[in-house]
């Protein structure tokens, strides 16, 4: 059995350093990862069937943090004559802090069954 006081003379010391860890965290930019994604190019394509087509986007990813992207996700709406398509990408590319990433990623874009001729 500990000695008397022991007990509370920790929990007076965790309460010191979890008001100290608390106090220090007040500007999240120094911690959490932030970054401005931008379309850098794209191009359309005809798939490997003629109902398919494909757009080939490029992503500029840029870290604004002051933290390291270890990974990411993000979805890309992508909007047509006829219809809105929407992709989520994931990343595992880490970028560090101030720094610049392109990622090329295809997209696939179906064409509606009227285009093709009107056949069911």
């Amino acid at each position: 059995m500990p000695p008397a006081g022991v007990s509370s003379g920790i929990k007076y010391m965790f309460l010191c350093v979890s008001v100290f860890l608390l106090l220090s965290c007040q500007n999240e930019a120094h911690w959490y990862p932030n970054a401005e994604v931008s379309v850098s190019s794209h191009t359309e394509y005809t798939g490997l069937t003629a109902s398919a087509k494909a757009l080939a986007v490029t992503l500029l990813t840029h870290n604004t943090g002051d933290t390291s992207i270890v990974s990411s996700a993000l979805t890309v709406r992508t909007l047509t004559d006829k219809r809105e398509y929407l992709h989520t990408v994931s990343s595992t590319l880490r970028i560090i802090p101030a720094a610049k990433s392109r990622s090329p990623r295809p997209f696939p874009i179906l064409r509606p069954r009227a285009a093709q001729g009107g056949r069911r």
